[in-house]
């Protein structure tokens, strides 16, 4: 990765200025002059966070396609078009994405949602714990998504009887899946 200056003693590469011509290390609290430091091949312990633009165009997409609808224009950041994807006059989403073991959601960010969903779309907020930084949009045990409770009673109702439906009525059920699928 490059060569940097190390403390001679330890080996360190935590220097920082120390009374003019000094650096003092902060692994051995040892202090030198900056020509007695040596200098020595660096590779870091932890990788780079790379951009994370890709991951997240590749959920957008994900999740667009698997509700039918479609990606904003630049992840809606336009005046015209915001949230990240949805179904025009249904779903509005909003997909956030984390290598890390939790996330922490903010009111603002689901009042800013919200204000974006037009008329009667369903503001939704998507989580992804993603693993190394890589979206596996596939496996939805890895993704959540939060609603306003308002959306979610009629949503479980609506669940509710379509499955009593395809349980007591499968002909009804199939006819209608067909139709609307």
């Amino acid at each position: 990765m490059g060569r940097r200056k190390a403390c001679p003693s330890c080996g360190s590469f935590t220097l920082r200025p120390w009374g003019g011509s000094r650096m003092k290390c902060s692994g051995c609290q040892g202090a030198f002059l900056r020509h007695e430091l040596v200098s020595t091949e660096y590779v870091p312990t932890k990788r780079r966070n790379k951009s994370t633009r890709k991951v997240s165009d590749v959920q957008e997409r994900w999740n667009a396609k698997k509700a039918g609808g479609r990606t904003t224009i630049a992840s809606g950041q336009t005046p015209v078009d915001k949230g990240d994807w949805k179904i025009p006059g249904v779903v509005r989403g909003e997909d956030k994405g984390t290598s890390k073991k939790s996330y922490s959601l903010k009111k603002t960010d689901l009042d800013k949602l919200i204000r974006q969903a037009t008329g009667d779309e369903i503001p939704v907020f998507s989580i992804e714990f993603m693993e190394e930084g890589v979206s596996r949009a596939h496996t939805l045990r890895s993704q959540f998504r939060v609603i306003p409770a308002a959306w979610f009673d009629p949503l479980l109702q609506d669940y509710l009887f379509v499955k009593r439906l395809r349980e007591e009525e499968p002909e009804v059920y199939n006819a209608l899946r067909e139709e609307y699928s």
